[in-house]
């Protein structure tokens, strides 16, 4: 059985965090890279402090301006067949997909 690798994430020059000023007028375009496996599905999941789903994206970067003041995560997940992931969910204790190992 063939098991997707989410990989790591960072950004453009390698790190991990960045500080934004949302609501300011600029966007502020995230872009997080992935080292996964190519051959599965793929997709972004931001949530709060809490782990707590927002939002889930699969293009390759997102803006964050409207996004209230606070600390989010970003995370990478591969999948095989489908991301079942809810906004609401909690990423901890929520099923993310089917053919997610």
């Amino acid at each position: 059985m063939r098991v997707p690798i989410g990989g790591d994430l960072s950004l453009e020059d390698g790190s991990t965090d960045i500080a934004i000023c949302v609501n300011d007028g600029v966007a502020d375009m995230i872009a997080p890279l992935s080292n996964n496996d190519q051959n599965a599905g793929y997709a972004f999941i931001i949530t709060n402090e809490d782990n707590i789903i927002l939002s889930t994206f699969s293009e390759p970067s997102i803006d964050f301006e409207n996004f209230e003041e606070g600390y989010y995560r970003i995370w990478g997940v591969a999948f095989l067949e489908e991301l079942t992931a809810a906004m609401g969910d909690n990423v901890l204790e929520c099923n993310l997909g089917i053919g997610l190992l």
